[in-house]
C-alpha cells in the first residue's frame, strides 16, 4: 500500500486530469448544435441559384452557366452526403476506443486523435475561408455563394454523422461505469524537462469510485 502510494506521488508532476464529459460530450454537441443551424437553412436551397444575373461572384455565374440551377442545388445536397460519410468513418477511431474502455477497462488514445477531436472543426473553416480570401483578391466579391455553401453543407453533414455515433457510444460507457460503481477519467501522461512538460498519450480508463464521502 505504502509503494502504490509513494508510486502516485512520483507521478503526480507527469499525470494531468482532462474532464472526459469535455471532450466526449460538450464539444460533441456545440458541433451538432451548429451542424443543425446549417442545416435547418435547406428550404432556402428551394429558390437558391435561379438566377444568373443576379449571381454576384463571377464564380457562381460560372457554376450556374455550366450546371444550371437543379444540377448546382443537387450538387450542395450531394456535399452533405459526402461530409456524413467521412463524419462517418471517422468517427469510428473514436467510438473504437469507447468500446475497448467498455470491454477492458482502459484505452490508450494517441496525442494526434486527442488533437483532431478538439481542432477537428478547423479541417473545414480553414478551406472556407481560403475560399473566401482568393475570392476577394482576385474578384473583388466577398465570397462565392456556391462554394461556401459547398463547404458548410459538407462541414455540417460531417459534424452530425461524427458526433452522433461518439455521443452514443460515450453514453454506454457511461452507463456501464455507473452499473459497475465507477467513474470515467482521462488521463494526460507528460514528459520533459521541469518547464516545459510535452503531452505524450492519454488514456481513457474507468476506475473504481472512492469509497471514501
Amino acid at each position: 500500500m505504502l509503494r502504490s502510494d509513494g508510486s502516485e506521488q512520483k507521478d503526480d508532476g507527469k499525470k494531468s486530469f482532462v474532464p472526459p464529459g469535455f471532450v466526449f460530450v460538450i464539444f460533441p454537441v456545440i458541433l451538432s448544435l451548429l451542424s443543425v443551424l446549417i442545416l435547418g437553412r435547406l428550404p432556402w436551397l428551394i429558390g437558391a441559384y435561379n438566377y444568373l444575373r443576379g449571381a454576384p461572384s463571377p464564380i457562381d455565374q460560372f457554376a450556374l452557366a455550366l450546371l444550371g440551377s437543379d444540377l448546382t442545388r443537387i450538387i450542395i445536397l450531394i456535399s452533405i452526403i459526402l461530409g456524413m460519410v467521412i463524419g462517418l468513418y471517422l468517427s469510428r477511431f473514436v467510438t473504437t476506443k469507447l468500446d475497448v474502455v467498455r470491454k477492458e477497462g482502459e484505452s490508450r488514445i494517441s496525442v494526434r486523435l486527442y488533437l483532431a477531436l478538439l481542432f477537428q472543426w478547423e479541417f473545414f473553416i480553414l478551406p472556407i475561408q481560403a475560399i473566401w480570401f482568393l475570392d476577394l483578391v482576385i474578384f473583388g466579391y466577398p465570397t462565392s455563394s456556391f462554394l461556401s455553401d459547398f463547404g458548410y453543407y459538407m462541414m455540417a453533414g460531417f459534424f452530425m454523422a461524427f458526433t452522433i455515433p461518439v455521443l452514443l457510444r460515450y453514453g454506454l460507457l457511461v452507463m456501464h461505469a455507473k452499473s459497475i460503481d465507477s467513474k470515467i477519467r482521462l488521463i494526460e501522461l507528460r514528459g520533459g524537462n521541469r518547464f516545459m512538460k510535452r503531452l505524450q498519450l492519454l488514456i481513457l480508463k474507468v476506475i473504481p469510485e472512492d469509497p471514501d464521502p
